[in-house]
């Protein structure tokens, strides 16, 4: 995997001042991943997941979130 193209898929604020940007990134070869890119100030974390992965997390966190009290 050599040569990407990047697709922004959204970019959103969360707590404690971070920015998440979600991309799509698709190899040469075929190969799509959804990137997930946290910032942090001047600091930078990059997590790419393949599609099974991907589900599996956004899954997880619809759960998780499900649980969570709402406020009302």
């Amino acid at each position: 995997m050599s040569n990407e193209q990047v697709i922004d898929i959204e970019e959103f604020p969360a707590p404690f001042s971070k920015q998440i940007k979600v991309q799509e990134a698709i190899y040469d070869n075929g190969f799509h991943l959804l990137r997930v890119r946290i910032r942090e100030r001047s600091r930078f974390t990059m997590v790419d997941l393949d599609a099974e992965t991907a589900r599996h997390w956004g899954q997880l966190m619809v759960d998780w979130a499900d649980r969570q009290p709402t406020g009302e």
